[in-house]
C-alpha cells in the first residue's frame, strides 16, 4: 500500500495543457458533486477541487487526510456532476503514488464519466507517460471508447499531439485501426485535425494511410491537403519494390476513394 503522507504535485501544475495552437485542451478538472452526495464523499472530492484552485507551485495531496475521510465512509468511486471520479483528476494532475493509493483502496480504474471518458483517456490527452504506463499495468481498458465520438485513448493522444502517449499505447497493443464515430482511425483523425507530430509518429509505427472514413475520404488525401511533408512519408505505403528484379510497382488505384465504410461487405479499409 502507498504510505500515508502528503504527496507533492511533481509533474503538472494545472489540469490543462495547450495544443499546437496554444489553445487549452478540454479537461478542466472536477466539478461540483451532486446534491445527494454524502458529507464524506463531498470532502473527498473537495480536497482535489481546492488543490486545483491553489496558486502555490507545490500543492500537496494529503493522503493521511484522505485515508481518514475514506475511513469515515467516503466512496473512492464517488462522482462529481459530470460522472468523474477522483481518478480522472489524479490521472491528469498528480503523481502515480496518489493513483496507487486510490487503487489500493478499491477505486475502479475503468470507471468512465458521463461521456465515456476514462482516466486513461485523460492521461493520454495530457501525455502523462508514467501515469499511462501505470494505468495500463493495472489493466485499464486500452480500447475504451467515448460514448458519442467513439474515441479510444489513442484517438485522444493523437488529437492533442501527445507523441509520448502514442508510443506507450502502441507498445501496449492499442488498436492502430480503431474507428471513431466517423470511422476515422487515429491517423485519419490526425490528418483531419492537422496534428503533424502525431501523424508522423503513427506512420513510423505502421499506421495505415490507405483507409477510408464514413465520408469516403481517404486518409492520405486529408494528409496531402493539410500536411504534405508527412504525407510524403505515407506514400511509401503505395509502392513496392521487387527484391529480386528491383522493379517498382506503384499502386495508384489505392488513391481513389472507394465505397463508404458503411457499404463495405468485404474487408474493412481499402
Amino acid at each position: 500500500m502507498t504510505s500515508i503522507t502528503s504527496v507533492r504535485q511533481r509533474t503538472l501544475h494545472c489540469t490543462s495543457k495547450t495544443d499546437h495552437t496554444g489553445k487549452a485542451v478540454w479537461y478542466l478538472g472536477l466539478g461540483e458533486p451532486p446534491n445527494t452526495t454524502s458529507e464524506p464523499n463531498n470532502k473527498l472530492l473537495s480536497h482535489f477541487r481546492e488543490l486545483a484552485k491553489s496558486t502555490k507551485d507545490e500543492s500537496k495531496v494529503d493522503l493521511e487526510y484522505l485515508d481518514g475521510v475514506i475511513s469515515e465512509g467516503a466512496d473512492v468511486n464517488t462522482v462529481d456532476s459530470y460522472g468523474q471520479t477522483a481518478l480522472h483528476e489524479i490521472s491528469g494532475r498528480w503523481p502515480v503514488d496518489v493513483m496507487r493509493f486510490f487503487l489500493d483502496r478499491g477505486a475502479d480504474v475503468q470507471r468512465a464519466d458521463k461521456h465515456g471518458v476514462t482516466p486513461l483517456h485523460v492521461a493520454a490527452a495530457l501525455d502523462r507517460e508514467e501515469m499511462i504506463r501505470f494505468l495500463l499495468e493495472k489493466q485499464a481498458n486500452i480500447e475504451a471508447q467515448t460514448i458519442k465520438t467513439k474515441e479510444t485513448p489513442l484517438h485522444f493522444a493523437t488529437k492533442y499531439n501527445a507523441v509520448g502517449a502514442i508510443r506507450i499505447l502502441y507498445e501496449f497493443g492499442a488498436g492502430m485501426n480503431a474507428r471513431d464515430y466517423k470511422q476515422r482511425t487515429p491517423l485519419h483523425l490526425a490528418a483531419n485535425e492537422d496534428r503533424s507530430e502525431a501523424a508522423r509518429t503513427l506512420i513510423k509505427l505502421g499506421a495505415d494511410a490507405r483507409v477510408c472514413d464514413s465520408d469516403r475520404q481517404l486518409c492520405i488525401t486529408a494528409m496531402i491537403s493539410r500536411m504534405a511533408p508527412v504525407a510524403q512519408l505515407a506514400l511509401d505505403q503505395f509502392y513496392a519494390t521487387d527484391s529480386v528484379t528491383g522493379r517498382q510497382t506503384f499502386y495508384l488505384h489505392l488513391l481513389e476513394p472507394k465505397q463508404s465504410f458503411q457499404d463495405e461487405n468485404g474487408p474493412k479499409g481499402y
